[in-house]
This record gives C-alpha cells, structure tokens and sequence, in this order.
C-alpha cells in the first residue's frame, strides 16, 4: 500500500464539528447567556474540549488518524446543543405569551379606567397617570418585540405602577360615594320623593348623579329613564357660588323656562333651607372663604348632556321637550349621588375588574 493511497483514504474531520460550532453561535444569538446560562456554560466547555481533542488527532499522520471517539463526541454535543437550542426557545415562547397576557391585562385595564375618568370629568389628573402607563406598555410591546424581555419586563411593571397610581386618584373621587351613611341618606330622600309621587299621583323627577340618570316617576312607578350630562366638577355636592358643583338634596321646579341660555329649562329653588344651612356652617368652620356666596339659578335644561354646564343637570333638547310636558311649578325634584353599594359602584367603573359598566 502505497503513502499516497493510505492519505486518501484516511477518514474526513467528522461533519458533526462544523454543525456543532454552528450550533453554539444559534444558541448565543438565541439569548443562552439570559436564559440558560449554566448549560450554556457547561456546552461551551464540552465543545472546546471535543475541538481540542479533534487537534490532538489531525495532529497525528495521517494513516493513525482515528475520528470514531472524536466523532461520537460531537455527536453527543450536537445532540445536546439541539436540546438546549429547543428549550432556550421554548422559553422565550413562554415568557413572550406570559408578557403578551399581561399587556393584554394593562391594556383592558387602562380602557376600563378611562371610562371612569371619562364618566367622572373630574379625572384630569388621573387621565395624566394612564397616558404615562400607556407610553410605558407601549414600549414593553416594543422591546418584546425585539426579543428585550427584560426591558419589556421592566416598562410593564412601570405601566402597572402608573395604573394603581390613575385608580387610586379615581378612588379618591368617589370616597364619598363610598360613605355608607351619605348612601343611606341618598336612599331615604329617594324614597320619600317616590311615596310623595304615589300618595299624590303626582309626577316627581329623580336625578342619580355617578349613574347620570334622569328618572321620571308618576304614581309611584317609574315611567322613563334619561341619560344627563353634569358640569366639570358635578359628582361634588355644591357648597358656594362657582365650584361648578351639582347640589345634592329636595327641591322643587319654581320656574319653566320656555327659553333660555340652553334651551328650555326647569329653575330648581336651590339653595332651599338646607342648603343655607350647610353653607352657613361650612363658613363657620372655615371650610369656605368670608366672602364666598351660595350661588343660585340651578336648573335642569336643554343644550345636550356633552354640552357646558356649571352645576346645573343637562339633557338633549329633546328630552327637555318631555319633561316641559310632565312637569309643573311645584314639581319635587331631588338630586342624590347614588344609591349603588360600594361593590357596585366599582363595578360600575369597572374598578373591579368586572371588565364593563353594570
């Protein structure tokens, strides 16, 4: 056998240490260092080893070349290079849906709480603390997307920190509408300008502030439901002129306006002596400037519930029209925050995570 015929037939470098080299690059630009540092570590070691005993072998001549140990080797490594690459990208599939679930969760979230500052009006400030949870979630979408889980990671915790903070304003809002006694004392006027329709067969109109209900009673029964529109701050029981605050309590219709600022409109005899009463005490206590005045000319009226008001109740034109025919001077009127309980209430604004309006 001639040395020319021994080299040719001298056995090729195993296929499996290229393929296994490949491998260590896929699993780098697959992220190993973050998500499987220890068995990436413990690969790399084994493929030096096996490409140092591949040179110990090359290094021998030619005809004592034996690649069958070296080849089995790499066999091995590729085998449990493919495996890792597997999990390391079963992984990322796994914590890419775990994000997606909570962005989607952000996102339902975010949509819930702007209902309520949008039926609130009050909730400028907590409307600025969802638009910083949105900048942030739509970042974490962005660095998910770019495989930056730990970026993504990181903005959603900042969303969801931005989130708690926009519903503990909007729990602030409402932490009257939470008071169990206010509520009681909402329900009782509620009740009795109902018995007074029933007793009288007269027709009573009942306004639900949170709610923005309009009710019409005759006889006792209710006989139409519409929807209101309330001023900047109307969820707030009016104290003094200029708080744009809708006043809460038992009034009557001591005019009908067949034309006015906002079309037609019913002029309510706020302040009643309750009210003087309320206002009186909160100067004394100082809760109101001396010079504050009580204010006055609180109707229900026309122009639509999205047009301006500043304390008073608005209606569409033409719900105005139905309640000029139903209504009379002397008509009672009575105006309340609401009569939900305080679970209802957060899910009314789907600060439950009820997920929708009730």
């Amino acid at each position: 056998m001639s040395l020319g015929l021994a080299v040719c037939r001298t056995p090729p470098v195993p296929p499996e240490a290229a393929q296994a080299d490949r491998l260590e690059h896929e699993l780098w630009r697959a992220g190993a260092l973050i998500f499987s540092p220890v068995p990436y570590a413990d690969y790399k070691k084994a493929l030096r080893r096996a490409k140092d005993h591949l040179i110990e072998v090359k290094a021998k001549f030619a005809w004592f070349r034996d690649y069958s140990e070296v080849q089995k080797e790499y066999q091995d490594l590729v085998g449990r290079g493919e495996s890792l690459l597997q999990t390391i990208r079963d992984l990322k599939k796994d914590r890419t849906a775990a994000l997606q679930t909570e962005l989607a969760g952000i996102g339902r979230r975010l949509r819930d709480i702007h209902r309520a500052t949008q039926s609130l009006n009050e909730g400028r400030l907590a409307r600025s603390s969802l638009t910083r949870a949105e900048v942030a979630a739509a970042q974490a979408s962005i660095s998910l997307e770019k495989g930056e889980y730990d970026l993504a990671s990181r903005k959603i915790v900042e969303a969801e920190d931005f989130l708690r903070e926009g519903r503990e304003m909007i729990l602030s809002l409402l932490a009257r509408y939470f008071d169990g006694a206010q509520r009681k004392s909402w329900t009782k006027m509620t009740e009795e300008t109902i018995a007074e329709s029933r007793a009288r067969r007269s027709t009573v109109l009942v306004v639900i502030k949170l709610e923005r209900e309009l009710q019409v009673y005759r006889s006792g029964k209710r006989t139409a439901t519409y929807g209101i529109g309330l001023g900047r701050f109307g969820l707030s029981d009016k104290l003094s002129s200029g708080d744009e605050a809708t006043p809460e309590g038992r009034y009557r219709v001591v005019r009908k306006l067949g034309w006015s600022q906002f079309y037609k409109a019913l002029l309510l005899d706020y302040p009643n002596a309750e009210d003087r009463r309320e206002f009186t005490r909160a100067k004394k206590k100082g809760w109101l400037p001396a010079s504050s005045s009580i204010g006055g000319q609180i109707e229900i009226h026309g122009g639509g519930t999205e047009g301006v008001t500043r304390g008073c109740v608005a209606v569409d034109d033409e719900v105005m029209d139905a309640l000029f025919k139903v209504t009379e001077v002397g008509t009672a009127v009575t105006i309340v925050g609401t009569m939900k309980s305080e679970d209802d209430i957060l899910a009314f604004f789907s600060l439950d995570g009820s997920g929708g309006q009730k």
